[in-house]
Parts: structure tokens; sequence; C-alpha cells
């Protein structure tokens, strides 16, 4: 499933090709340059942590043509955004506050959302927040 799945995205980066919300390089929906330099959240009083910023103009961008434009393929992106940003956090954590067992909830939607929609967009990033755990 994962070679289909492969091929369909590379036959759409072919006809559809992604560029950066933030300086507009061809080949991901945030380079590499501009994600080391979108400042970063830090964790609240309660432990909460929040991976950006999203007064950003490229974040917020971003996220908004996932919610409201229906470009699905930008969950696969922000979930390894997510992952790589929560492995480095908790491994920190854990090394030096002995913390273990993090729980990580997705912010839920509402039905009337969601019916909007016609999809929940933090569920579709958990789900692929999944697949990069396996």
């Amino acid at each position: 499933m994962n070679y289909l799945r492969d091929t369909i995205n590379h036959l759409l980066e072919a006809i559809f090709p992604t560029h950066c919300f933030k300086c507009g390089m061809r080949g991901s929906y945030i380079c590499i340059e501009c994600l080391n330099s979108i400042p970063k959240s830090e964790t609240d009083e309660k432990g909460f942590i929040s991976i950006f910023q999203y007064r950003d103009p490229s974040i917020r961008t971003m996220l908004w043509a996932l919610k409201y434009k229906g470009t699905h393929s930008i969950a696969s992106t922000c979930a390894q955004i997510l992952y790589d940003e929560l492995f480095e956090i908790l491994s920190e954590k854990a090394l030096l506050e002995n913390f273990i067992n993090p729980l990580i909830v997705p912010i839920p939607l509402s039905k009337k959302r969601e019916h909007e929609r016609g999809f929940n967009q933090a569920e579709l990033i958990a789900k692929e927040f999944a697949l990069l755990n396996h």
C-alpha cells in the first residue's frame, strides 16, 4: 500500500509541485532552512507543548491550506515536523527529568466544523504521525 501511495504522491508532485510556504522553493511545503528559521514555542507551566508560534505567517498559511483548501498532503509534512520536534524535546526531558510516557492529544474539532470541511485536520495529522512511529 505504501508503494501505491508513494507512486501517486510522486505523480502528483510532478504535475502539481509543492513549494515552501515561506520562501517558495520547490520540493516541500516548508524547506529545512525556513523550518529552522521559524521561532519555536515553549512549554507552558502545565507542561503543554506547542511546536510553533502559529502567528508565523508561513505556518499559518500552511495550516490554512490544510484546513480550508483541503490540501491533505500537508498533513504528512506536519506529522513529520511534529515527530522530529517531539522526539528531540521528549528525549531531552527523558534524560534530564526522567519524563516518560508522554500523552499526545490532538485538539478535537467540533462536529459542525468537521461536517463543513468533510475532514478533521488534527485526525489527518495524527494518522500520519502514527505511521511514523512504526
